[in-house]
């Protein structure tokens, strides 16, 4: 007996906590709750097979969650996911190529507002990462809308929040966005140094897509920019790893298709767009033109939209460069004036003997003039170019302990060194343009203004390697390099080390010129190699690479030009690199004033009454004076 009255109260415990759970069901959710999930999952699971399937049931999802009360929290959940769905939908459907004009403006405010109602949600429940991804995606609406500032400043704010939260696949999202508004915007410098942050922030969770999809917008700036081979490299990075995303994987085969065109290798080019066809049909489907036309008309948008270029800040950031332009051009043509001047005055001479003997003595007395003018005009230009490359004044308010040997072969170089200051972090960079003289000298007034306005409106804690990948887009880009004329040879090398006072780490980075390390404590020399590709167009362009190093305070760091080791003696041997190290370690035991002063003499012993054969320029520097405050 009591065995049964305890199974029949336990029954009747069981009994009322079930009515008590369905209670409490209901309390949380409204009728029409399951009818929105419903509709809400069929949108999801569409949402990479039918754009209208997900638009119709993510706005019927919404339709019913707003017949639950709006202080419900299931409801506020569900509302958020259809607001979002439904945003991506319209943004999609805009941007597709069959979209006409009326019907795009249409679809791109149904798209904001949508992204608007998911952000205001967002900021209701306190959920910073979905407020970042808000802001991201108001930016792409905005960038489609040709609302470029409004832009940049939803993603500035979409990156200072993962920024905070330390979100790096976050941030590498926003970076490669921002990208591509700066591509559309024509600014290929700040696009590229984007496009690079992207990756960086990528690599550091292992976050292989926004990798990939890094590399594949550098493959395709690099493409626009008629540079075909460096953009297979990273078009073959972005490919390695993307496996799994199907979108980018077909993005990556018509990018192919496009390189090789231009190549003129019609048949990968024919290739590699049956594969893009193919994989866009599987990944697609019959039902998804719209998607289909989204895609290619992603592809196509930089094209599109090149037209439209903040012409007011593109002559902003060219201010100094033409204003340099200006003074050489200038000072060329008073030359040319003056030559043509006296040719004129010369060819009009009477031919008569004694006024021919007239001619003369006026032409000899006119040609020492022009030969005292033309000094004068290439010591002048020779002043201004040590002022803008920084010369000595500058270099010693800045560091305290090395040496500059710069020996010009004319009057003029186009060798040059590069000192700068930032708050924790100090620049010292040694450049060789191609030949010597005024052709060189004009080149490296121009990688001056290059080097100048990249450490003035990119952001400072930019690294060597992708100095030098900006440098070589600039001169290409400036000199208009295809590798069919012969402004196509012209260029730079150049070694950059950069250092940290917070980490006492130095980064180097070079396009020919190594930085060779004499070790305080053995005297032995260690070399760190350079890229064997100079600033400009190569047959055989790779991706510049850097090293991170640890060295003593009292270790020296040698960066020169190919002057010095190139000078030939009265035996016609060269000084060789070979023997540069075996001076360094002869030498490496004076003070750097000494130094400068032994190497001076010794290159004065070694050509002994032959003629300099290039400009030389050799830079030493103690390691201490990298990382020592700021001299006043």
């Amino acid at each position: 007996m009591k065995f049964l009255l305890f199974n029949i109260f336990l029954l009747l415990i069981i009994t009322i906590s079930s009515f008590s759970g369905i209670n409490s069901s209901s309390d949380e959710c409204c009728p029409n709750y399951d009818t929105a999930l419903y509709h809400l999952q069929i949108a999801e699971k569409a949402k990479n097979a039918s754009i209208d399937t997900t638009l119709e049931n993510a706005l019927l999802a919404i339709k019913y969650i707003n017949f639950c009360p709006h202080n419900n929290t299931y409801a506020v959940n569900l509302r958020q996911k259809a607001y979002l769905l439904t945003a991506k939908a319209y943004y999609t459907i805009a941007i597709s190529t069959g979209t006409n004009i009326k019907d795009r403006e249409e679809y791109l405010n149904n798209a904001e507002k949508y992204f608007t109602n998911f952000h205001n949600i967002c900021q209701q429940l306190n959920d910073t990462s979905d407020i970042a991804t808000a802001y991201n995606e108001l930016a792409l609406v905005k960038t489609a809308k040709k609302e470029y500032k409004i832009a940049r400043d939803l993603y500035k704010k979409s990156y200072k929040i993962s920024e905070n939260s330390q979100d790096y696949a976050g941030m590498a999202r926003v970076r490669n966005n921002s990208g591509q508004l700066n591509m559309i915007c024509g600014d290929t410098i700040k696009a590229a140094v984007e496009f690079q942050h992207a990756i960086q922030c990528a690599r550091l969770v292992n976050c292989m897509d926004a990798q990939a999809e890094g590399f594949y917008n550098l493959a395709f700036l690099s493409n626009k920019q008629n540079n075909p081979q460096l953009a297979e490299s990273y078009l073959d990075s972005a490919m390695m790893l993307c496996k799994g995303n199907e979108i980018l994987t077909c993005k990556g085969y018509l990018l192919y298709s496009q390189i090789y065109e231009s190549q003129e290798n019609y048949k990968s080019a024919h290739y590699y767009m049956v594969l893009y066809t193919e994989k866009r049909d599987e990944v697609l489907g019959r039902e998804n033109i719209k998607q289909i036309n989204a895609l290619e008309g992603l592809l196509n948008l930089n094209e599109k939209n090149q037209t439209i270029i903040d012409l007011s800040e593109i002559n902003d950031k060219q201010s100094n460069l033409l204003m340099i332009m200006e003074i050489l051009i200038g000072f060329l043509l008073i030359t040319i004036i003056g030559i043509i001047v006296l040719l004129k005055k010369l060819s009009n001479r009477n031919q008569t003997i004694n006024e021919q003997s007239i001619k003369d003595q006026h032409q000899k007395e006119m040609l020492e003039e022009y030969t005292e003018n033309m000094n004068s005009s290439l010591t002048y230009a020779s002043r201004l170019q040590r002022l803008i490359i920084r010369g000595s004044v500058d270099v010693h308010r800045i560091l305290n302990d090395f040496f500059v040997l710069y020996q010009p072969k004319d009057v003029v170089s186009g060798d040059f060194y590069y000192v700068r200051d930032f708050e924790n972090r100090r620049v010292v960079a040694v450049a060789d343009c191609t030949g010597h003289g005024v052709p060189a000298a004009f080149l490296s007034v121009l990688n001056i203004t290059f080097l100048n306005e990249i450490f003035s409106y990119i952001d400072e804690q930019i690294e060597p390697e992708m100095v030098l990948e900006l440098l070589r887009i600039k001169v290409r880009e400036t000199l208009n390099q295809k590798g069919d004329t012969p402004s196509s040879m012209d260029g730079m090398d150049i070694g950059i080390v950069i250092s940290n006072r917070d980490t006492r780490t130095i980064t180097y980075a070079g396009a020919y010129i190594d930085l060779l390390i004499l070790k305080a404590e053995t005297f032995e020399v260690q070399t760190v190699k350079a890229n064997r590709t100079p600033i400009g167009w190569f047959h055989r362009e790779m991706p510049f690479s850097q090293s991170t190093l640890q060295c003593s305070d009292d270790d020296i760091l040698y960066m020169f030009s190919d002057g010095y080791t190139d000078q030939i003696n009265k035996s016609t041997e060269k000084f060789t690199k070979f023997r540069m190290r075996k001076t360094i370690q002869d030498f490496g035991k004076y003070s750097l004033e000494v130094q400068k002063e032994k190497y001076a003499e010794n290159f004065q012993n070694w050509k002994s009454g032959v003629d300099q054969v290039d400009d030389v320029l050799l830079f030493a520097v103690r390691v201490k004076s990298l990382f020592d405050a700021k001299k006043i």
